[in-house]
């Protein structure tokens, strides 16, 4: 990926990249809320770089995921700054992802006078990038080693979600039991694919529970979550985008995820899953540019960034729930 003598932001497209962070449906980030970074006094040849003290949030090491899936998403990930692995320390990573337009493209444009089609290829851009966090958020989450042995529950049979005499009422207070044992807090959030929700909007034990505890009335995700007895529910409803290919369905698969997420204080003595650790002020999107090495436009978008798993036993994995 060419590096141009001059870089300029784009302050729009800069909001709407950020903006569709908080797309609806992407739940990754109320799972691994994103943490704020300011740059260390470190830097080296290839830019600066961005680092994370865990032992500010109470640990010592952690899993650190990096966006394996982004080179199907755009032109892929470039991660310009090497990073390694220290006990107590993440180094972030920077991204940067672009759309192409050819030249020829970009005259027809700008002949038919539709040069904000070059701005549309950016908010494509960011619209995939955001979906490429999101199923990396979903790749740890729903990965059984990150978690311990016992806070891992794969159903089967009559236990599925799926099946009338199964009960995830009480399979999802059971769950909420021992993260309790294990961290002594409540699970506050339940992570759900729609297709699971949309079950479990129906399945006769969760409908119990809300005439007993709501009466009748329309089920939103608010009753849901307290049919379950859970602070809140977040439901995936976006599905996989890859360009040229048609949708293939949420990251989260067919697995629920409970979790105790950040405290809204940082310094909380108190664990949780994990964060998304980003540099202030990214991502950013810049302005479009001619590449000068190739007859074509560049529509960059930058990021410094990590996902960070830090306790499995402050969360819960249900696998195959349908």
């Amino acid at each position: 990926m060419p590096e141009f003598p001059t870089q300029h932001i784009n302050v729009w497209l800069t909001s709407i990249v950020r903006g569709l962070a908080l797309e609806s449906g992407l739940v990754g980030t109320q799972l691994l809320p994103v943490v704020v970074t300011n740059r260390d006094d470190e830097a080296n040849e290839r830019g600066p770089k961005y680092t994370v003290a865990l032992t500010d949030y109470g640990y010592d090491s952690a899993t650190v995921v990096d966006l394996d899936d982004l080179e199907s998403v755009g032109n892929g990930a470039y991660p310009l700054v090497s990073f390694s692995e220290e006990v107590q320390i993440i180094k972030l990573r920077r991204y940067h992802i672009a759309a192409e337009i050819s030249d020829e493209t970009v005259d027809i444009l700008e002949d038919l006078g539709k040069t904000n089609v070059i701005d549309n290829y950016v908010v494509r851009t960011a619209a995939l990038y955001n979906r490429a966090v999101e199923a990396a958020i979903a790749k740890v989450a729903t990965t059984t080693a990150n978690y311990p042995s016992t806070h891992v529950k794969t159903l089967s049979g009559t236990d599925k979600w799926s099946h009338d005499d199964s009960n995830p009422v009480q399979d999802v207070r059971d769950a909420i039991a021992r993260v309790w044992d294990t961290c002594g807090i409540v699970p506050d959030l339940l992570v759900l694919p729609f297709a699971v929700a949309n079950r479990l909007a129906v399945h006769p034990k969760v409908v119990a529970q809300i005439r007993y505890t709501e009466g009748i009335g329309p089920l939103d995700d608010a009753t849901l979550a307290r049919a379950l007895g859970v602070q809140r529910v977040a439901i995936a409803r976006t599905l996989q985008v890859r360009p040229g290919l048609p949708p293939s369905g949420t990251p989260w698969g067919n697995h629920a995820v409970l979790a105790a997420t950040m405290p809204g204080n940082a310094q909380e003595p108190r664990r949780f899953a994990g964060a998304v650790f980003r540099a202030r002020g990214y991502p950013l999107a810049l302005e479009p540019q001619r590449d000068p090495k190739a007859p074509r436009i560049i529509a960059p978008i930058r990021d410094w960034m990590r996902i960070t798993w830090l306790d499995g036993g402050a969360a819960y994995l249900f696998r195959d729930v349908l």
